[in-house]
């Protein structure tokens, strides 16, 4: 990150302190300027590094793949479960992962609708 970004970004922190400590409706605005200052600026600067890599693609194949492989991998495994926690047995397979969480969803569910 740049000299810059770094500075936006600790005065809209600064910004957010005085309006937790004040609640005053101004310095909120005063806040809400500087975030979106910030987020423009952040997205800006990423459109220009995608913009780079692109660019380069032909003479820098590595980086191109790095990034694309970093915006296409999924991490969205569910971790092995306990089926029944007093005897420490773990799931194995998704099937019984998803019968896991199906039976402590209807378990909520139902002690949500019976109170």
């Amino acid at each position: 990150m740049d000299k810059t970004y770094r500075k936006l970004i600790s005065r809209k922190n600064r910004l957010w302190t005085r309006y937790m400590e004040t609640r005053d409706s101004s310095k909120y605005r005063q806040y809400c300027i500087c975030r979106n200052k910030v987020r423009a600026a952040t997205r800006a600067s990423q459109r220009e590094y995608e913009k780079q890599v692109a660019v380069k693609a032909k003479t820098e194949p590595k980086n191109f793949w790095k990034y694309a492989n970093s915006k296409l991998k999924t991490k969205s495994n569910i971790p092995d479960l306990f089926i029944d926690a007093n005897k420490n047995v773990l799931t194995s397979s998704y099937q019984e992962k998803v019968e896991v969480l199906s039976l402590l969803f209807r378990k909520c569910v139902y002690t949500y609708i019976k109170q």
